[in-house]
């Protein structure tokens, strides 16, 4: 059983705060920080994992497979309006939405 007490807090920011980290990620790391700040997928691994396919537009929702995500099990994910606007420039037919590796010792998208 997973001790509840272990578990890493989990930090917020305003509205206010994150529209400043989207003005300042690089162009590369624009989708990696709006999904996992406005779509709450993990940042450790499954964007990563995450394809343009899974994106429903129509239906305004992500649909990660069970295969990406953490506990093994298939989730939707509701695409909000700020999202949307987001990925809307950034969209693809196919592949990977991050293309990028993941990072391990820098901040993703700030240091050069």
């Amino acid at each position: 059983m997973k001790d509840q007490e272990k578990s890493k807090s989990v930090e917020t920011f305003s509205p206010q705060e994150f529209e400043t980290f989207l003005g300042a990620v690089r162009p590369d790391w624009l989708a990696w920080l709006g999904i996992g700040g406005l779509a709450g997928i993990r940042t450790d691994g499954e964007i990563f994992r995450t394809n343009w396919e899974f994106f429903k537009w129509d239906q305004r929702q992500i649909d990660l497979p069970r295969e990406v995500t953490k506990n093994n099990e298939r989730r939707l994910v509701p695409i909000c309006d700020r999202l949307f606007n987001i990925l809307q420039p950034l969209l693809r037919d196919s592949g990977p939405v991050i293309s990028l590796k993941k990072p391990k010792t820098r901040r993703p998208g700030f240091d050069e």
